[in-house]
């Protein structure tokens, strides 16, 4: 039997191995009727939620990994992000849709609170001009959530959401920001990589989001940068360190590289390296501690694998091995588990999604 997940996200690399340690076996939480191509998890507790697509239409669902209740919550022809606020059990969802009489954009932000099954409207954001919207990104404190949202001819902009007064207000950036980027734990700062076409340099900087003002945590020369080209910023702003994917001519695969700028005088970067048969498709902080989740494709083995990687100590720990096709991993912090769905589209009018949890063993 092959199961087959929807690709979420796609990217390359490589590392050095160490000891090897499997997980507990994975269990199926649930079963969707359809293509459940993105599940995010509480930080802190057990519910899930995805987008559901069954049909032409997609579906908001929230699950209890615990005992596997479903709820609908909402039904959309364009869905948006999602994410959850850490230590209220709050959803935080988005969607959009275009109105082509006035050539206009609308996106829709809602909140769904799971112990109250309150679903509220908190905002509504209108753009005249193309819009690019990405998942949103909450603080670790749950003060706020942030989305960036793209027009064609303007700066980006960050739709802030506050959870204290459940309201959403823009927050215009003023300089051109990179494809990725993250959100301080208290949400006060954004983090994001620069590359300057012109001069071909390379930086990291940090944009407040009171203030509007910025700072250069690293600088590279174009001689210097240990890239060409950046993906899959990450950020764990505790310890003041970065994490990205990068690409570099003279290496056969891509890379994962740690950045730590807590001493900007003298910034240390750290390559780590996976095998060279071993694409990177996601990584993440664990917990925003120093070690790095990581997903990958062993072409070699034709298995995907769940890593846990220390960058400083150039060791890993594979939590699971299967070649069940694999996009996207979630990480729950206060359980020590990892949620990831796969897809079975074997047969075209009864495509079905499990969603899979994989406790992690000390």
């Amino acid at each position: 039997m092959r199961l087959i997940i929807t690709a979420v996200m796609s990217c390359c690399a490589v590392l050095v191995l160490s000891g090897t340690a499997l997980a507990a076996k994975p269990s199926v939480v649930t079963r969707l009727e359809g293509d459940a191509s993105v599940v995010h998890c509480t930080p802190r507790s057990n519910w899930l939620a995805a987008w559901n697509q069954a049909g032409n239409e997609y579906k908001l669902i929230v699950i209890n990994a615990d005992n596997g209740e479903k709820r609908e919550i909402f039904t959309a022809a364009n869905p948006g992000g999602i994410c959850w606020i850490p230590g209220k059990d709050v959803l935080l969802y988005t969607f959009a849709f275009y109105q082509e009489k006035l050539k206009l954009n609308n996106v829709i932000y809602r909140t769904y609170n799971v112990s109250t099954k309150e679903d509220l409207k908190v905002g509504e954001m209108k753009d005249t001009f193309e819009m690019f919207t990405l998942d949103p990104i909450a603080a670790e404190d749950g003060s706020k959530a942030m989305q960036m949202t793209i027009n064609t001819e303007q700066l980006p902009s960050f739709n802030l959401f506050l959870s204290s007064v459940n309201q959403v207000v823009p927050r215009v950036a003023r300089a051109n920001i990179g494809s990725d980027y993250d959100l301080s734990s208290d949400g006060t700062m954004v983090y994001w990589h620069l590359h300057d076409a012109d001069s071909g340099d390379f930086y990291i900087a940090e944009w407040s989001l009171e203030q509007g003002t910025y700072t250069n945590l690293y600088t590279f020369s174009n001689a210097k940068d240990p890239a060409d080209d950046h993906a899959l910023f990450k950020v764990e702003s505790t310890s003041k360190q970065a994490a990205t994917t990068v690409y570099a001519e003279g290496r056969p695969t891509l890379q994962l590289c740690i950045y730590n700028f807590a001493n900007k005088e003298d910034p240390q970067v750290l390559t780590v390296d996976l095998g060279p048969n071993e694409d990177l498709i996601y990584f993440d902080w664990k917990d925003r501690g120093t070690t790095i989740y990581a997903l990958v494709n062993d072409k070699k083995q034709k298995i995907f694998k769940l890593l846990e990687i220390e960058p400083y100590m150039q060791t890993r720990r594979e939590l699971l091995s299967t070649s069940d096709f694999i996009a996207l991993v979630d990480y729950c912090a206060g359980n020590d588990t990892y949620y990831y769905s796969v897809l079975d589209n074997r047969d075209s009018k009864k495509v079905s999604t499990q969603i899979m949890r994989l406790p992690a063993e000390d």
